[in-house]
């Protein structure tokens, strides 16, 4: 798998051109460092001095409950020496696994490389969250584990992808050819338990390349390529929800020299209704998953908000576009037997009051 999986990075980064090129990235504050690629040593947490760079994987997954093994402001200076991989959660061990399958040293998991008890900590490396997936090298998701507890690299097949061969027979003839029957699996990934989780759309969404551990075997998504099976089989994946403009993730022939939504010139009129159904998607998706804090809400969809923002040169406002305000001010809760009370600080005519 190691050999397919790096084919296809080689291939998305040369041959797409839909598609960013893997090249570094700016290091997020805190990363996993593994170690140089081909040496087993103790992985550890490490503080970037702000100017280094390298290569990265991210780690999208569902916590499932509360983390027995995070970084809080007691033990951070011991994660900065050594992280015990044996007695790290199942789901980040495989992770670190896969990470160094790819021969990529260093790793970003929200659990260890954010101090989960320290409200400033977690404000200020939240709000870099999307940009921190954006500039991953590539997001591994462990969409079939429902806990961190569970491990994602056991226990899964591709099925069998040799076809049964059988005669075709001829009434008067007798047998004249052979016909070949696949047993052709099909895989809704909306069944997957990381697709029910809200922080886990944007990582989706704003991850370059992703490869994706789900029932069925491993698959390859990029920009080019869509839920691409890693091991050759009959299985079929499918994702009811598109992804964002190809803008979002510039090669460096157009990468933008700068940040700002001003300097970027803003979409044409004819262009509007295809902005406002892109959104339309999105919103429909994420509002339909669970979030464990409701006051997550607005935070767990900034990042693809921010990078929008300049693709689209629009502002946004609490979950709407001042372009399509008046279309996306008609909304409506599909379930409002299931609405839940309001959520504290947003405003009456956002869908993201209600949770």
């Amino acid at each position: 798998m190691a050999k397919a999986v790096i084919a296809h990075l080689g291939e998305c980064s040369r041959d797409h051109p839909q598609c960013a090129r893997c090249s570094e990235s700016l290091l997020p504050s805190r990363i996993i460092d593994l170690g140089p690629p081909g040496k087993t040593t103790e992985p550890r947490l490490k503080i970037n001095n702000k100017s280094e760079i390298g290569h990265y994987a991210c780690l999208s997954y569902c916590w499932g409950g509360a983390q027995e093994y995070m970084t809080t402001q007691a033990n951070i200076d011991g994660y900065l020496k050594s992280l015990s991989l044996s007695s790290l959660s199942k789901a980040i061990q495989d992770a670190i696994k896969v990470t160094r399958m790819l021969h990529l040293r260093y790793l970003w998991i929200d659990a260890l490389c954010i101090i989960q008890d320290s409200p400033e900590d977690k404000r200020r490396e939240m709000a870099y969250m999307g940009m921190i997936y954006k500039n991953a090298t590539v997001t591994i998701a462990a969409a079939r584990a429902k806990f961190v507890s569970q491990g994602f690299l056991d226990d899964w097949s591709v099925g069998d992808a040799q076809p049964a061969v059988l005669p075709l027979i001829h009434r008067t003839k007798g047998s004249v050819r052979n016909i070949k029957i696949v047993n052709t699996g099909f895989f809704n990934t909306n069944l997957w338990p990381l697709e029910s989780r809200a922080w886990a759309l944007q990582e989706y969404l704003l991850s370059p390349r992703l490869l994706i551990f789900g029932y069925g075997g491993p698959v390859w998504q990029c920009q080019t390529q869509k839920l691409q099976p890693i091991i050759p089989s009959n299985q079929i994946f499918n994702m009811d929800l598109q992804r964002l403009p190809d803008t979002i993730f510039p090669p460096p022939t157009r990468r933008p020299n700068t940040s700002s939504a001003s300097q970027n010139p803003a979409w044409p009129a004819s262009e509007r209704q295809e902005q406002h159904l892109t959104w339309k998607s999105i919103v429909e998706n994420y509002s339909a998953r669970q979030i464990s804090f409701a006051s997550d809400r607005l935070q767990a969809i900034a990042g693809i908000a921010s990078e929008l923002s300049y693709v689209w040169n629009d502002r946004y406002h609490f979950g709407m576009w001042h372009a399509n305000l008046y279309q996306q001010l008609v909304w409506f809760a599909a379930r409002p037997q299931q609405a839940q009370k309001a959520v504290p600080g947003m405003p009456s005519w956002s869908w993201l009051r209600i949770n």
